[in-house]
């Protein structure tokens, strides 16, 4: 009888300690939306028809403070765009106006989240020789899956994208554009389409 009380009590000692560490990693991987900073001149930006457009490297600390995860280290940088219009224009920024290759938001996270596959399968593993496993396994699926759903939806607000964004007269924008890490740039050109007259400006977006 004593030995079965041990064999028991080792078992729900074992789940705890499962379940435990299986709540810190899922607490530290459940992803966090933040919302853009704001960017001032971070280098002489380039000024035009009352337009001001200033650029910011995102480094690993600021993709994880408002990215919530540090996406260098999955071959993408981020770099934020901060546009002001102080004209009297309505302007419409898309992917089209971006001259260089980027990717787009659903690609990152997915990058993102096959970072956690490693995880899933070692649970299942373990799952095949300790059936406890099983358990805090298929919690964590769900919770990767919703991390994933909330980071694409998050991401792709933040980004620019392929549909027309309007910029309304006398207003400022942030918005972040993912370029893989193997491209070297030092500036770029960013086009602004005039609602009123569908005339494309060029704007010097400096990467600094």
């Amino acid at each position: 009888m004593k030995k079965i009380f041990n064999n028991v009590f080792k078992l729900i000692f074992c789940i705890i300690l499962i379940f435990s560490a299986f709540f810190f990693i899922a607490e530290h991987d459940a992803y966090r939306s933040e919302a853009l900073p704001y960017v001032g001149s971070i280098a002489e930006p380039f000024k035009e028809k009352g337009v001001h457009v200033s650029a910011k490297v995102y480094d690993a600390g600021d993709s994880k403070a408002y990215l919530d995860r540090d996406l260098l280290q999955v071959g993408f940088q981020p770099i934020q765009i901060t546009i002001q219009n102080n004209s009297e224009k309505v302007f419409a920024l898309s992917n089209q106006g971006v001259e260089i290759p980027i990717a787009e938001s659903k690609t990152v996270a997915g990058y993102v989240t096959r970072a956690a596959i490693p995880r899933a399968i070692g649970f299942k593993v373990a799952g095949l020789i300790f059936w406890p496993f099983l358990i805090p396994g298929t919690i964590d699926t769900i919770v990767t899956f919703n991390s994933h759903m909330k980071m694409k939806r998050d991401y792709h607000a933040k980004s620019i994208k392929d549909e027309e964004e309007i910029l309304p007269p006398y207003s400022t924008i942030h918005r972040v554009i993912f370029l893989p890490t193997n491209q070297t740039l030092e500036d770029f050109t960013l086009y602004l389409k005039d609602q009123k007259t569908n005339q494309f400006y060029p704007f010097q977006v400096y990467i600094s």
